[in-house]
């Protein structure tokens, strides 16, 4: 577990964000996907992706962040947040929408 990153998944989820473990050095979830799924848990009565178990509650937060050193991700839907994502021209598509 890594103090600093659980305390920011701690901070973010005061301000009313809903947070989830991110793999470390990645930014995709480190939680099971669909054909994986165990069906206990949040997942007892079907599947549940990640924005659905994202999370603001603080018990659950330490839960998942004391199994290891997760990024920390923000589920902007359920956060109530708009994010604006401008990326660069990428060389291989040179006619791609161009950069902010």
């Amino acid at each position: 577990m890594n103090a600093h990153l659980l305390n920011v998944a701690l901070d973010a989820a005061e301000r009313g964000w809903h947070v989830f473990p991110l793999r470390p050095r990645d930014k995709r979830p480190a939680l099971h996907g669909e054909t994986a799924c165990p069906g206990t848990g949040d997942c007892a009565a079907g599947h549940r992706k990640w924005e659905q178990r994202a999370a603001t509650d603080p018990d659950r937060i330490r839960k998942a962040w004391s199994a290891g050193a997760f990024n920390v991700g923000i589920a902007t839907g359920p956060s109530g947040l708009v994010v604006v994502d401008l990326d660069p021209v990428k060389a291989k598509d040179p006619k791609g929408t161009p950069d902010g």
